[in-house]
């Protein structure tokens, strides 16, 4: 039996429960197929700015991308590890994405997708 954790979006094997990612996982990054003009970039540095992201992405765009955060520990402010990009539509977007696969920022490789919409209740 599993613990029905969906958690295999970069995982061979579940963090709860230890069983194999099956052949036919849906993975994280495959649950936004309409895509936002809101991308998150994961794995970046500690010493990432939003200057060294935004000099990173910007040959992989056509217009300047609209924003570039850094989350930020409010105590620390030391990043995440986790960026927010804005570019100018879906489809800069979705090319930003595929352009990315395998993109060093600051020496470390990040891994970029469509963010998700926070859920308004």
């Amino acid at each position: 039996s599993t613990c029905r954790t969906v958690n295999f979006a970069r995982r061979a094997s579940c963090f709860k429960c230890s069983v194999s990612r099956p052949p036919d996982a849906v993975l994280v990054e495959d649950k936004a197929p309409d895509g936002s003009d809101i991308l998150m970039i994961r794995g970046i540095s500690m010493h990432s700015t939003e200057a060294s992201i935004t000099a990173a992405l910007q040959p992989y765009v056509s217009q300047p991308l609209k924003m570039v955060k850094v989350i930020r520990d409010p105590v620390t402010q030391q990043s995440r590890g986790i960026g927010l990009v804005e570019a100018e539509g879906v489809k800069e977007s979705a090319a930003l994405v595929k352009a990315s696969q395998g993109l060093f920022i600051d020496g470390c490789e990040v891994f970029v997708s469509f963010a998700r919409p926070k859920d308004v209740s």
